[in-house]
């Protein structure tokens, strides 16, 4: 069964997800779980994440909508 139901469903909730879930934090947790033993996530590549996903939430359904739909 599929997640949303219609484009409008898809258009409204995925940058409300895309905002909640991509936070620096889930990045340095993420990175954390697979870290070799005895290393921690580096505090610039978290931070540049966090700068990476500011605003992009909105791109990934405009990109969606190119790469899968004419």
């Amino acid at each position: 069964m599929a997640k949303y139901a219609s484009w409008a469903d898809f258009e409204r909730n995925v940058p409300a997800a895309y905002r909640e879930n991509a936070t620096p934090e889930a990045y340095r947790a993420g990175l954390a779980q697979i870290a070799p033993p005895g290393t921690t996530p580096r505090a610039d590549r978290v931070s540049n994440y966090g700068n990476g996903v500011d605003g992009k939430a909105e791109r990934v359904v405009s990109g969606y909508r190119r790469a899968m739909f004419s």
